[in-house]
């Protein structure tokens, strides 16, 4: 377990980097201009290639003191913070997998290798959506797609889920997402969220839904109470996208199953 624990840090610290990459160069407006440019990771103010050595996720970044290697300009600090988000969803994803999925022939078995691509998949586009509405306050429409499918395909492998409820949870957890859009009148979320809880419900379930909810909003505002007492700033456009804060609850409730060992405990009490 301590290995794939370890391999899964890397590959999310991997991902992580990537993710960077991707919403730099699909940016709302400049997206086109900027994959254009070359195909090789470049310096965000000069445009220079980076080496090898520039791209080390978060360790590049502590070398540089978060300056750029040629520029010496300030690098943005979501850099390293969707890097070091990835690399603790990919250990959560990895527990997920191996508590999910476990040992099941390794090199024979098609379900092995197929939940593991869905797995691994699901890790890359989580943090690219969270990393474009990190930067840009939007859920990109297409990932968002792609880690439904995947989420569908992972629910009818033979997850603990069934069709059912993923979709009667899906479409609840949508549904409440909604209405509270409608109700806010957009201010602080916006219809791209309802689409990330329609994924997660798959996943969930009814109880791991509601549990996932519950922990977005909190962590969402202790989060938010932080910057208030740090920065000073009370106003709802300085406040962070729900998106990143969905993500994260979604994969700190899936590998654990939180909300079993609280039903568990209320009923041993």
């Amino acid at each position: 377990m301590i290995i794939i624990s370890f391999i899964s840090v890397l590959v999310g610290l991997s991902f992580g980097s990537f993710a960077n990459m991707w919403q730099y160069r699909h940016h709302p407006k400049l997206g086109k201009k900027r994959r254009q440019l070359s195909n090789r990771s470049v310096c965000d103010f000069c445009g220079r290639p980076l080496s090898w050595r520039h791209n080390l996720p978060i360790v590049s970044f502590l070398i540089q003191r978060g300056k750029s290697a040629c520029c010496h300009r300030p690098l943005p600090l979501d850099y390293p913070l969707v890097e070091a988000l990835g690399g603790l969803i990919g250990w959560l994803a990895g527990q997920a997998w191996w508590r999910l999925v476990g040992f099941h022939g390794l090199f024979f078995d098609l379900y092995f290798w197929l939940s593991l691509a869905i797995v691994l998949a699901m890790v890359l586009l989580s943090l690219i959506i969270l990393a474009y509405d990190l930067n840009y306050l939007l859920i990109p429409i297409k990932p968002a797609l792609a880690w439904l499918a995947l989420a569908i395909g992972f629910n009818l492998l033979g997850s603990q889920i069934g069709f059912v409820q993923g979709l009667l949870a899906s479409i609840a957890s949508m549904s409440f997402l909604v209405l509270l859009y409608l109700v806010t009148k957009g201010r602080g979320m916006g219809l791209g969220d309802a689409v990330l809880v329609f994924i997660f419900g798959w996943l969930l379930g009814f109880l791991g839904s509601l549990f996932s909810l519950w922990l977005t909003f909190v962590t969402g505002a202790l989060v938010g109470i932080g910057l208030v007492l740090v920065n000073g700033k009370t106003n709802l456009k300085s406040l962070l996208p729900l998106g990143p804060f969905l993500i994260l609850s979604f994969w700190l409730s899936w590998p654990f199953q939180w909300w079993q060992i609280l039903i568990q405990w209320i009923h041993g009490v």
